[in-house]
C-alpha cells in the first residue's frame, strides 16, 4: 500500500506524541552518589513524578529521610547491598503512586518510632528487609492521614518483605470527625483496592510475641499468602473516644506459627467486620482459634462508656443491652455522617465470615471472649462460622445439592 507524505507525517505525529507520554510514564533513573543521607536527598530534590532515585551498594546511616508528595521510586541495590542504619523516620507522605524497594532497613534507635510514615494512595512497599535490635518492638511501617491534603484512607501494597521484631499499623486519620468520614463515605468494599494489601511477607517477632499488623481509626487491611512466626494478626475496636474501630478486615493464606513461649490466640480482632478463611496454624498456643470481643464490654471507654444499654453511641436493642455496640464485630457504615452536629448515627449490619482455618488438619473455633455479663457478638447474626453439617439454612459450608432448602 502507497503511504502518502501526508499519512507519514500524520504517524509520525502520533508516534511522537506516544513516545513522549511512554518517556513521561517511566521517568528518569537518577543515581545517588553514594548511600549517605546527604547524597541521596540531593538525587531526590532532582527527581520528579515517574523517576526512580537509585541508591548504591553500602552501609550508611540515615536519621530520617523525606520523599512525601514526590510520586516517585526510590530503589536500592538489595537488602543484602545497601544497608540503612536508620535512626529516623522515612516519610513516603501524602503522594500517589509512590514507592520504595530493595533496601535493608536497620532500628539504629532502639526506641520505638516508624521506620516508614505513608499516608497517599497506590503505594507500593516492597523487596526490603526490616530489622529491629533494640529491646522493645517497633511500629514499623504506619499507614495513616496526618494532614488532608489527599482524601479518603490510604491504600497500597507491602509485599515480599521480611520483618524482624516489628508490625505493621494501618489506620485512616488522627481526627476523630475525619475518621468518622471513613466509616461514612467509604463502602465496605471487601475485595476492592482501597486497602493496605500485605502479602507474600515474613514475619518474625520470636524476640517479642507481638503482633504483626493491627489497625484501628476506620482502617482496611488485606492480609495474605505470609508466613508469620511467634507472632499475632489483631484488629482493634473503639477504644477510646477519639479513636474509632477499624473498618474491614480480610486475612486468608497465611502460614502463623509459634516454636516459643505460648501466645494467648493466633487472632485477636475486636472490631469492625470482614472474612478469614484458609489460614494455617501450628505451634504453641495458650488458646488455638480466632478470638472476637469487644472492648466496651468490659471496659468504660470515655464519653462512650460501656455498651450497656445506656450509651447514646449504641443501637440499643430491645433487651439487648446495648447491642449492637458501635463499631463491634459484624457492624458496617454509618447511615450518615457524625459531626457534634449530628451525633450517634445507627450503623448498618455486615456479618463477618469464618471458614477453613486449621490447625494440624482441624477446623478451629471461633472463641466470644471477655464479654462480661454481656452476650454481644454472637454466631450466626454477628458472624457466621463453618458449619459440619451445612444444610443451606445459616451459616457457611459445603455439601450436596440435594439438600439445598428450596427457599
Amino acid at each position: 500500500m502507497l503511504i502518502t507524505s501526508k499519512r507519514l507525517v500524520l504517524i509520525s505525529i502520533i508516534l511522537a506524541s506516544f513516545l513522549c507520554s511512554y518517556n513521561r510514564l517511566m521517568g528518569a533513573t537518577i543515581f545517588s552518589q553514594s548511600c549517605s543521607q546527604s547524597d541521596v536527598e540531593a538525587a531526590i530534590s532532582l527527581a520528579t513524578e515517574g523517576d526512580v532515585v537509585v541508591v548504591p551498594s553500602g552501609t550508611c546511616n540515615w536519621s530520617g529521610l523525606s520523599f512525601s508528595n514526590k510520586a516517585i521510586t526510590l530503589r536500592g541495590a538489595g537488602i543484602s547491598s545497601t544497608i540503612i542504619n536508620l535512626s529516623g523516620t522515612i516519610e513516603m507522605g501524602d503522594s500517589i503512586g509512590a514507592r520504595l524497594t530493595g533496601l535493608r532497613l536497620n532500628d539504629n534507635n532502639g526506641d520505638s518510632f516508624n521506620m516508614i510514615h505513608v499516608a497517599g494512595h497506590k503505594f507500593r512497599i516492597d523487596h526490603c528487609y526490616f530489622y529491629n535490635s533494640a529491646s522493645s518492638y517497633l511500629d514499623v511501617i504506619s499507614v495513616d492521614r496526618r494532614d488532608l491534603s489527599v482524601t479518603g484512607r490510604p491504600y497500597g501494597v507491602i509485599d515480599s518483605c521480611k520483618f524482624e521484631g516489628m508490625r505493621i499499623v494501618v489506620n485512616t486519620y488522627y481526627n476523630f470527625w475525619d475518621i468518622n468520614k471513613a466509616w461514612y463515605n467509604d463502602t465496605l468494599g471487601l475485595g476492592d483496592e482501597r486497602a493496605v494489601y500485605v502479602e507474600d511477607c515474613i514475619f518474625d517477632n520470636s524476640l517479642y510475641g507481638i503482633s504483626c499488623i493491627d489497625g484501628n481509626r476506620g482502617g482496611a487491611y488485606v492480609f495474605r499468602f505470609n508466613d508469620v512466626e511467634h507472632s499475632y494478626i489483631e484488629a482493634h475496636s473503639l477504644q477510646n473516644d477519639q479513636e474509632r474501630a477499624i473498618r474491614r478486615w480480610e486475612i486468608y493464606g497465611n502460614n502463623i506459627t509459634n516454636n516459643g513461649t505460648a501466645i494467648y490466640y493466633p487472632f485477636r480482632i475486636r472490631g469492625g467486620t470482614g472474612i478469614i478463611f484458609s489460614n494455617t496454624i501450628s505451634g504453641a498456643w495458650t488458646n488455638i482459634g480466632i478470638a472476637f470481643d469487644n472492648v466496651r464490654d468490659i471496659t468504660s471507654v470515655g464519653n462512650a462508656g460501656l455498651c450497656d444499654g445506656n450509651s447514646l453511641w449504641d443501637k440499643n436493642e430491645t433487651g439487648e443491652s446495648g447491642w449492637w455496640c458501635r463499631d463491634q464485630i459484624g457492624t458496617s457504615t454509618d447511615t450518615s455522617l457524625w459531626t457534634e452536629e449530628n451525633p450517634h448515627p445507627e450503623q448498618t449490619r455486615v456479618p463477618a465470615y469464618v471458614w477453613n482455618n486449621t490447625y494440624n488438619g482441624s477446623e478451629v473455633s471461633v472463641d466470644e471472649i471477655n464479654k462480661g455479663d454481656f452476650d454481644h457478638i454472637q454466631s450466626d447474626r454477628d458472624y457466621y462460622k463453618l458449619s459440619t453439617n451445612f444444610d443451606g439454612t445459616s451459616g457457611i459450608g459445603v455439601g450436596p445439592l440435594s439438600s439445598r432448602p428450596d427457599t
